[in-house]
């Protein structure tokens, strides 16, 4: 049977402490923002986290009930969002190198992103 993992990296402010990945029940946006809760509880750091990075997709960033908004309920808590481009600009950039023109620096970037 094949598991999704949500990653959670506790830091404080510029040294990583802790990280844990846990086994999500369901891939759910609930699924998420509840392994994420259940850690921080096990953690007992609930009442100490004040902020949240995560990539930009829908899952997450949905107002309504996206992964954050719903941890946030579940922590009741209102937390600072750290969003993160990075994932996004990778997706621009593979599209971009593959309608690239043919340039040198183009054709590397294709070669070495495959």
């Amino acid at each position: 049977m094949t598991y999704n993992r949500v990653f959670i990296n506790l830091s404080l402010r510029l040294y990583y402490i802790q990280y844990h990945l846990p086994k999500l029940i369901s891939g759910t946006r609930d699924g998420q923002a509840t392994a994420v809760a259940k850690v921080l509880q096990e953690w007992d750091i609930v009442n100490r986290v004040c902020a949240m990075c995560f990539d930009m997709t829908s899952t997450n960033t949905g107002h309504r009930n996206g992964s954050c908004v719903l941890l946030e309920q579940k922590l009741e808590n209102d937390l600072l969002y750290l969003a993160c481009r990075h994932h996004l600009l990778e997706l621009y950039l593979l599209v971009f190198s593959r309608k690239a023109p043919d340039v040198a620096v183009f054709k590397r970037f294709q070669l070495t992103w495959n």
